[in-house]
């Protein structure tokens, strides 16, 4: 599923991992699985890697955000992957991979988590796909 050129920002919360702000769509390619509010709904049972990437960025005129960004699935962290990022500048891009398993129903998102500073930000393009 991608995010192409949202303008909705995500508003963080301390220390609770949030779904991101604005729309996701499906892409051409889509064969597995179905976007349904923002998540990517499993259509069968498989397995497969989580490829998560976007560009970010921070709004508001706060200091230094420190982040958590992480797979969730039926909302729960998937696996112990967690990316911390700490944004010093206002621009900034985030990616990694999950190994998942899944079966029909099963919905995964990206959240993000604030751990420090007062910022929201604004997703502005992104993409989640399993392969």
């Amino acid at each position: 599923m991608d995010q192409v050129n949202n303008t909705t920002e995500t508003e963080l919360i301390d220390d609770t991992f949030v779904q991101l702000g604005g729309s996701f769509s499906a892409t051409s390619n889509i064969e597995r699985f179905a976007v349904n509010s923002n998540q990517l709904e499993a259509l069968v049972a498989g397995e497969g890697i989580a490829t998560f990437m976007c560009d970010s960025e921070k709004i508001g005129g706060g200091a230094d955000n420190d982040l958590e960004w992480a797979l969730f699935k039926n909302g729960v962290q998937q696996g112990d992957i967690i990316r911390f990022l700490e944004s010093i500048t206002i621009a900034f891009a985030v990616s990694f991979q999950n190994d998942v398993d899944f079966v029909a129903g099963d919905v995964f998102d990206v959240r993000v988590n604030r751990v420090t500073s007062n910022d929201d930000i604004l997703v502005r393009n992104a993409t989640l796909f399993i392969r």
